[in-house]
């Protein structure tokens, strides 16, 4: 009965930070965290306007997922992750903060190899 309470989703959206690790525990296990935007459009109610809005989500992948993130994700790259939402909590000066994290299970690299060297020789042009 525990898949009754997983809670999973899928966005695609674009990379708008350079995924960072860490290693982790004993094992030194891999860890990344990158966040991926989308837009949200929506009608509003009263007026019949179109709204937009954007979304940031931070992710975290593990293991041999964190490495190839670290290796492939740059700023801007178009993805579609596929993750679940699970429960956190951390202490901090005494006092225990919960919240929750958002843990990529699969991920795919939408960008092209093109698409990919064309970013990567903008960013090194600016």
């Amino acid at each position: 009965m525990s898949s009754l309470h997983k809670v999973t989703g899928s966005m695609i959206g674009y990379v708008v930070s350079v995924p960072q690790v860490s290693l982790v525990g004993e094992g030194r296990t891999p860890r990344a965290f990158y966040q991926v935007i989308r837009n949200i459009r929506w009608n509003d109610p009263d007026s019949g306007e179109r709204q937009e809005r954007k979304v940031a989500i931070p992710f975290t992948s593990w293991g041999k997922q964190a490495e190839h993130d670290v290796k492939y994700l740059r700023k801007g790259s178009h993805v579609a992750v596929e993750f679940r939402i699970e429960n956190s909590q951390y202490e901090k000066d005494g006092e225990t903060f919960y919240g929750f994290q958002f843990t990529v299970e699969a991920i795919e690299y939408l960008d092209s190899k093109e698409e990919t060297e064309r970013r990567e020789n903008r960013q090194r042009e600016a």
